[in-house]
């Protein structure tokens, strides 16, 4: 997690914002932002926010597991004897940290192309939150619609962020009770869980108690499939020395969005334990296992969740601000 400040991550209301556009994206994420900053300079009107706020909900962030990686080629889909994950990995993150920030340069171009063109009316909160809608149709997931009028906050504290993601060790109950709290079902939890690890990449020290040492009685995790877990051991094995060595969250096709990652766990093959018990447990599991065979069923349950997600804690009106740049306050001010 880089230290500068992030557009919104400190509670406000889950209101509605302005209606979205039905238009999908096209074919590149960023070649939307270039046309929405040439289209305005002949229209820079503002969205219009809601007129008032209710009582605000606790913040809930998406899970930023999902950095990209370099892309190895897609494998066939597991089948009971799985074929041996991709061994590539991401060594040299901008950061250690779980919460790597290393794509948010695109967040910044486009803010400084639309800056360019009309200034002071899109908000960071608003690129971010498109970007991302963007990003997850471009690598193949569903296209769902975006609300605009955020604000950016006027305060931003790591420490507000993870303790509003759930922990890779977290357990069943605490994850629903965490997304319930957030108005989001259980299965938006498995879908959004499925969603975020479906591609990007795991520091090995959140996963390493189930590869190494695992208990008294078994250095590996029983749950792991042997091969998987094998082969995780070797490429982690020097992961105290060198703490940004990572593995895919989906081996077999870490760069496209698809429900891989649902088949992954039926076969032993999650990397965190708050993946596996999606599976363990008996509440999750029969989602996980109509996600793994109906693609189509867990994109519609995915977008609908990120319809809500993304209204969650947001900021309109005078409780926060468009900022000039996305890694810093208009007015600096302390943080307590």
């Amino acid at each position: 997690m880089a230290s500068s400040p992030s557009p919104s991550s400190s509670p406000s209301s889950s209101s509605p914002l302005s209606p979205p556009s039905p238009t999908p994206p096209p074919t590149s994420p960023w070649t939307t932002t270039r046309k929405h900053a040439q289209s305005s300079t002949r229209s820079c009107k503002k969205p219009r926010p809601p007129s008032r706020y209710p009582t605000p909900p606790p913040p809930l962030l998406p899970s930023a597991s999902s950095s990209t990686t370099a892309w190895s080629t897609a494998a066939t889909p597991p089948s009971s004897s799985p074929p041996p994950p991709s061994t590539r990995l991401r060594e040299t993150p901008t950061s250690t940290r779980p919460l790597a920030g290393d794509a948010f340069d695109v967040v910044t171009r486009a803010k400084n192309a639309l800056e360019l063109a009309c200034p002071g009316v899109v908000s960071c909160a608003d690129i971010l939150a498109v970007a991302t809608r963007n990003l997850v149709k471009y690598v193949g997931g569903p296209f769902f619609k975006v609300r605009l009028g955020r604000k950016d906050g006027r305060a931003s504290l790591v420490s507000q962020v993870e303790i509003n993601l759930p922990r890779a060790n977290a357990s069943m109950d605490q994850m629903i009770n965490m997304f319930k709290a957030k108005g989001l079902t259980v299965e938006e939890l498995v879908a959004l869980t499925g969603g975020g690890h479906t591609i990007g990449f795991t520091h090995c020290k959140e996963f390493s108690n189930r590869i190494f040492n695992f208990s008294s009685t078994s250095e590996i995790d029983p749950s792991l499939n042997p091969t998987f877990a094998n082969r995780l051991r070797n490429m982690c094995a020097n992961y105290h020395k060198n703490p940004a060595i990572a593995a895919f969250n989906d081996p077999l096709s870490p760069g496209t969005f698809d429900n891989l990652f649902f088949k992954n766990l039926l076969n032993g093959m999650g990397l965190l334990p708050s993946d596996q018990i999606l599976v363990a447990d008996p509440r999750t599991k029969p989602l996980v296992e109509l996600y793994a065979r109906n693609q189509t069923v867990f994109f519609e349950t995915f977008a609908h969740a990120m319809e809500k997600t993304s209204v969650i804690g947001v900021k309109t009106g005078r409780h926060g601000e468009v900022r000039a740049q996305c890694d810093r306050f208009n007015t600096v001010r302390s943080q307590s």
